[in-house]
């Protein structure tokens, strides 16, 4: 009897228009960040429904995390449609800009990328993700001093911000990162050393701690590791961030990487395979594959995979190095 009575609750309620929770939108993001990219697409559509009177606020938030969902599987015109029929209503949000940005920087698209920061910058002119793309379009167009002052902008951001950061894991993530190219810049040797060993237990756990399922700290510390050949802590990093999102293609192709360091090719084939079965336009896996297929004297097929990998970014170095 008292099962029939909850039931028949449950279903007047389920009727009856009620306002999103106000941790529905947190909820379709968690869905997001452990790759259960669909549910996380559904939740953040139906959040944003369910609202009686969505604020602008609460439309940027869901096409934020619409956007990310497309963009882990590939879908990259789908999110950035996505950002650009919502800033319609609201064409100074400097979320919805700074993201599309980076979507565009990603792609190779450097003049667009550079309109969406500067508009961004223009509506709040302390935005990381917008720093962030501004500093590696300088980056990438071999602007020494420029990059290097933008990467000191994140360092003074962090001192003059400490309480917010605390549960803020995107901007710590952006931070860490920053802080790591700032530091290979200045400092050689053992004070290299400490300093990045500073970004990992400072700023990327504390990106953890602010989000236990923030995977892409984890993934940053594995390739920090990856990159100074310590492979038994990479491993140990990649591990945990897979273990959080088993559908990262981001970490996959990291632990191919580390496979084809240790030649282990066939493994990293597999890693390959699967991360492009999640996105099939993410580069770095045709990157990877066509290295995988130079140390495997498959020349022709090396030659195919960078064509794929150039022609997702036409402007990403690695993938024109393979491909010349």
């Amino acid at each position: 009897m008292r099962r029939t009575v909850l039931t028949a609750i449950a279903l007047t309620l389920t009727s009856l228009s009620i306002p999103a929770r106000a941790d529905d939108f947190t909820d379709a993001r968690a869905l997001w960040q452990t790759g259960k990219y669909a549910e996380a697409e559904e939740a953040f559509t139906k959040a944003l429904a369910d609202l009686p009177n969505p604020s602008p606020a609460d439309k940027a938030r869901a096409a934020l995390g619409l956007a990310n969902s497309a963009t882990s599987q590939g879908e990259y015109d789908k999110a950035v449609k996505l950002l650009t029929e919502t800033l319609v209503d609201q064409p100074e949000n400097p979320d919805l800009l700074a993201r599309r940005g980076e979507i565009h920087l990603e792609r190779g698209r450097w003049d667009d990328a550079d309109l969406d920061t500067a508009a961004a910058l223009k509506a709040n002119d302390d935005h990381p993700l917008a720093h962030w793309n501004r500093a590696r379009l300088h980056e990438l167009r071999g602007q020494k001093d420029q990059a290097l002052a933008a990467w000191q902008w994140f360092i003074d951001y962090q001192n003059n911000h400490q309480a917010d950061l605390a549960k803020d894991a995107d901007t710590l993530l952006l931070i860490g990162q920053a802080a790591e190219r700032y530091y290979r810049a200045r400092a050689r040797g053992e004070e290299l050393k400490e300093t990045l060993s500073d970004v990992i237990n400072t700023l990327y756990e504390a990106a953890i701690q602010a989000d236990p399922n923030c995977w892409q700290a984890a993934w940053r510390q594995g390739e920090l590791f990856l990159s100074g050949y310590n492979e038994r802590s990479a491993l140990k990093e990649l591990s945990r961030a897979i273990q959080i999102n088993p559908s990262a293609a981001e970490v996959l192709v990291s632990l191919g990487q580390a496979d084809l360091q240790g030649y282990k090719l066939a493994a990293g084939r597999q890693k390959v395979d699967d991360a492009l079965e999640i996105n099939p336009r993410y580069y770095p896996a045709h990157v990877l594959l066509a290295d995988l297929n130079i140390s495997d004297e498959r020349f022709d097929d090396a030659l195919a995979a960078a064509e794929k990998a150039v022609a997702e970014n036409p402007r990403d170095e690695n993938a024109l190095a393979r491909l010349a």
